[in-house]
């Protein structure tokens, strides 16, 4: 092994380790500001990287979600691979769904009326906007059905929201709940 200042070591079967972790930087007393809460709206199978920039933003006036797995996996136990192929990887069926409202300035239009017109995007939420206290979402692929209304005399969109696979291989990359 080498270690981070360019040191070699060796590590046998009577060493003792001991793991280090870093202090969180995380708030725990502060609450997290929920008036700097916005919505990202990109192209489906968009990455978080690119997904959470100004470019994709909307100001968000509500998010509800509802996570939900099924609490049975029949089936399941007998792919063994003795009477059934062996299961390589078996989803969970875990459904992820939703919605959110979001108002728009007069510049904002032209970009809603791009994903008005699809039925998969994909979708950040980020609420907070301190160091410690920020919460992100990412779905990169949901099939959405969006709306336009208006509210308090602004243009403003209402959004439901179902997770779908898209590119991920996983349910790991369908899905991301970021604390930063």
């Amino acid at each position: 092994m080498q270690a981070a200042s360019g040191d070699s070591f060796t590590v046998s079967a009577t060493d003792y380790l001991v793991p280090h972790l870093p202090a969180a930087t995380l708030s725990t007393y502060e609450p997290i500001a929920t008036s700097a809460a916005q919505v990202y709206l990109a192209a489906q199978n968009t990455a978080a990287a690119s997904l959470i920039a100004s470019a994709n933003e909307f100001l968000a006036t509500g998010f509800s979600m509802s996570v939900s797995k099924n609490l049975g996996d029949p089936g399941l136990a007998e792919m063994t691979g003795d009477k059934y192929p062996a299961a390589a990887y078996v989803s969970n069926d875990i459904t992820v769904t939703g919605s959110f409202d979001f108002v728009m300035r007069p510049a904002q239009a032209y970009r809603f009326e791009q994903f008005a017109r699809l039925e998969q995007i994909a979708i950040g939420v980020q609420v907070g906007d301190t160091a410690g206290s920020i919460v992100q979402i990412i779905i990169p692929s949901a099939r959405v059905s969006i709306s336009g209304t208006e509210q308090d005399g602004a243009a403003a969109a209402s959004v439901d929201f179902a997770l779908t696979q898209g590119s991920s291989a996983t349910d790991a990359a369908a899905f991301s709940l970021i604390y930063k």
